[in-house]
């Protein structure tokens, strides 16, 4: 089984939460776990086996138990609302941080003694490992838990999670920092320890990151692609934010699914992309040549040869893609235009149905007017890539999500090619047959769209 490795990060450890949650579901078990800062107290939860208490105290999280001041406040100081009617408040707040020499921890300490049960966690068959900073000897302490003596379990993830803004205490006569001064993101801990298999949830806080001791450990990495806000924002709408993207990229990970800003599981082949590009009009191919100083071809080799290379460049795609993913980039495109939500799972046919129940090809002439020499040139276009991979996307699709908007002919050619896979697998017919099967329904596909 692996292990799991959770990085420090303040509020942004909410994001683990989500990812754990996750793991769940898909019943990855884990076997350790180790942690920094936020990590250490994350994974104690856990390796306790308190896992659902965790997550319902992040979801429930009142700021004032834990930093005497509310959730209404924080709120206001990071999104810099701050007015006549709060700046005397705000500022005696700061002052009296300041004459306390440090955001006093006492709330910290507290919540943690309340919800950290140290004999339930020592009777536990998961290993812990911590990481905190010695900051009177000048040593780093990477502690498993049967190195933590009996009774200071609290004090030391307290240890782990010493900002330089808290009020400085000392334990056993020493002062500790956070443990992101030596390891932020400590794999090595549970390297040391065995684990060929690691799972480590970024936060991409600030820390040092000190590289694997193994390079034959396999680690599998969830990384947020959203910014999980500031170290001390616990307020509730990032936690809950922060709680959902890491269920979902762990989701993504973990299930294969498709998408940089959306998360979308595609079943169908590589062939079935490819053949949406056939759906495009012939008119609109041409329409599309026009916008970007092409000459005039056969409007395949002008598709296939000429705009869908620009238009991967203009998505930022790499050079070896498929077309699932530059069909999965135009969506995304188009979803965000039309402020389709992009904190969930979507099939691909609910995506497509999404967005052709609000397409209009009138969207592009809402878009920012751009000099047609820019459009033109392939390196001056990048300046302009957005608007352009925009302009040129509804150029290209506009009929097909108009004809999908009017006769649901996408989501029909969608529903018999799963139909085929489904077939496919459960006669194990051949691949051949199947291929057949496929192109005959993309031929009469094709013939109903051009009759719409």
């Amino acid at each position: 089984m692996p292990g799991l490795v959770l990085e420090g990060g303040g509020a942004k450890g909410a994001y683990q939460i989500g990812a754990y949650q996750a793991l769940q579901e898909l019943e990855i078990s884990i076997e350790g776990v180790a942690g920094t800062s936020i990590g250490a107290i994350n994974a104690a939860m856990i390796a306790q086996g308190s896992f659902t208490e965790a997550r319902e105290i992040w979801y429930n999280l009142e700021p004032e138990r834990i930093f005497n001041v509310s959730s209404e406040e924080l709120q206001q100081i990071f999104n810099l609302d701050i007015d006549r009617n709060n700046l005397s408040k705000i500022v005696a707040r700061v002052r009296g941080i300041l004459e306390n020499r440090g955001i006093d921890t006492s709330g910290i300490r507290d919540f943690l003694a309340e919800h950290i049960d140290e004999d339930k966690l020592r009777q536990s068959s998961m290993d812990l490992g911590i990481v905190t900073y010695n900051l009177t000897d000048f040593q780093p302490e990477e502690l498993y838990l049967e190195d933590i003596p009996p009774g200071m379990l609290v004090d030391y993830l307290m240890a782990s999670s010493y900002l330089p803004v808290f009020k400085f205490e000392k334990m056993n006569g020493k002062f500790f920092l956070d443990g992101a001064v030596h390891d932020n993101l400590p794999v090595n801990l549970l390297i040391r320890r065995g684990y060929q298999e690691i799972i480590a949830v970024r936060t991409f806080s600030s820390g040092r990151i000190r590289p694997p001791e193994d390079d034959s450990v396999a680690i599998t990495y969830i990384e947020p692609d959203i910014d999980l806000g500031r170290v001390l924002e616990f307020t509730p709408d990032r936690i809950d934010r922060n709680i959902r993207y890491g269920y979902l990229d762990t989701m993504k990970v973990f299930c294969n699914l498709a998408g940089r800003n959306y998360y979308i599981e595609t079943r169908q082949s590589e062939r079935f992309f490819f053949n949406l590009f056939h759906l495009i009009r012939e008119e609109d191919i041409r329409k599309a040549a026009k916008l970007l100083g092409l000459k005039q071809q056969p409007e395949k080799r002008l598709l296939f040869e000429k705009i869908i290379p620009r238009l991967q460049n203009l998505l930022e795609l790499e050079d070896d893609v498929g077309y699932r993913e530059i069909i999965i980039g135009v969506c995304e495109v188009l979803a965000a235009r039309l402020e389709i939500p992009a904190d969930e799972i979507y099939e691909f046919t609910e995506l497509v149905r999404k967005i052709a129940a609000s397409f209009d090809p009138e969207l592009k002439d809402d878009l920012r007017k751009i000099p047609g020499f820019l459009k033109q040139s392939q390196l001056f276009s990048l300046i302009v890539r957005d608007d352009l991979a925009l302009e040129l996307i509804i150029t290209l699709f506009s009929g097909m999500f108009a004809a999908e908007k009017k006769e649901k002919y996408i989501s029909q050619y969608i529903s018999k090619s799963n139909s085929g896979v489904s077939k496919r697998n459960s006669r194990n017919n051949s691949k051949n047959k199947f291929a057949d099967k496929f192109d005959n329904e993309d031929n009469n596909f094709e013939n109903k769209l051009d009759k719409v």
